[in-house]
């Protein structure tokens, strides 16, 4: 049991370091988990000088709520895996990490959820039907094999998808 238990420290140990120096997968303007805003999409809707400014500072603010939420979330995940692989399991901790992880899940996606409204928002009803078609545009485009997602060949601008980055 001991050197399961030290094991499977050790491999934790080793994620977390590795998660924790590899550093932001991407650069742009990513919104969010899964909701970046491609800066070719805001270029195309003509936005005002005001505009760009609010959007940004949305971003700014979105991102520092969102980003400790997504360590809480990370370190719940990884401290319940460890729970399910203990030898002697403990069914009421791993109950009430599992609950902590989904709450906090709710929270995140609640935050993107607030975060897209505010940007719509933003935008004036010409604009928002705009970026509602190029977002389905693109992310058709992605699933069906014109955006290296899913299809074969590379992406676009050579570069790969990377999950929960749509902000090339």
């Amino acid at each position: 049991m001991k050197k399961i238990s030290l094991f499977v420290i050790a491999l934790l140990v080793v994620i977390s370091s590795t998660v924790a120096t590899a550093g932001p997968r991407c650069n742009g303007m990513g919104m969010g988990p899964g909701w970046g805003i491609k800066p070719s999409i805001l270029s195309a809707l003509d936005l005002t000088e005001k505009q760009k400014e609010e959007i940004k500072v949305l971003g700014e603010s979105h991102r520092k709520v969102v980003e400790p939420l997504k360590t809480s979330i990370f370190h719940t995940r990884a401290e319940l895996r460890l729970l399910w692989v203990q030898t002697e399991l403990d069914p009421a901790k791993i109950r009430k990490k599992q609950k902590e992880a989904l709450r906090l899940e709710g929270r995140l996606q609640e935050e993107v959820m607030e975060f897209r409204l505010a940007f719509l928002e933003m935008l004036m009803p010409k604009q928002r039907s705009k970026f509602l078609s190029l977002e389905l545009e693109r992310r058709t485009a992605r699933r069906w094999g014109r955006g290296g997602h899913f299809g074969q060949g590379p992406h676009p601008d050579g570069m790969p998808d990377l999950p929960g980055c749509d902000a090339r």
